[in-house]
């Protein structure tokens, strides 16, 4: 990879693609330079295999693959996720005040055992179950609850503004 700033001068620019072994004419303006050395980067990016990945001939199924995975499990689940009803929780809202529950905080054990434990606050706040969610549904949903619009985000909004008046929703 030649690293160059599109804002450098073209004998720099000409400079560089001679020493690299990119072929540009002698006479090429600064534009074209530009050109053959993204292209020279783009091809070399193509050429080199991702981080992680191996050059190989085999394929992923059959040939001597190994299918390590049970039937009812998919590669990207964890088998305690879903088991017996236990799951991780992760509670998305703003911080409740006096330490009660924090932006964030993480609860294991089934959803009723969660709502259980935090029955006094949901009493005052019962919007927070909607803000409750399980760890493999946190990356999305933490999206919604900062988009306006998004009906979480109107959840948040609300617990977040009850706390600011001191009031119940």
């Amino acid at each position: 990879m030649i690293e160059f700033r599109k804002n450098a001068a073209r004998d720099k620019l000409y400079a560089l693609a001679v020493e690299n072994g990119v072929s540009v004419a002698e006479d090429a303006d600064r534009d074209a330079i530009i050109a053959a050395l993204t292209a020279h980067n783009e091809k070399e990016a193509a050429e080199t295999p991702a981080d992680g990945a191996t050059e190989g001939t085999g394929s992923a199924a059959g040939d001597g693959g190994t299918d390590d995975t049970t039937h009812s499990e998919t590669p990207g689940e964890r088998p305690t996720e879903g088991a017996e009803g236990y799951d991780t929780f992760v509670y998305v809202g703003p911080s409740i005040p006096r330490g009660r529950l924090k932006e964030n905080a993480v609860f294991r054990g089934t959803r009723s055992d969660v709502l259980e434990y935090l029955a006094d606050v949901v009493e005052q706040y019962p919007q927070i179950p909607r803000l409750i969610v399980p760890t493999n549904k946190l990356a999305a949903f933490s999206v919604k609850v900062k988009t306006p619009g998004n009906i979480a985000h109107k959840y948040y909004s609300d617990i977040a503004s009850a706390i600011r008046r001191g009031k119940e929703v």
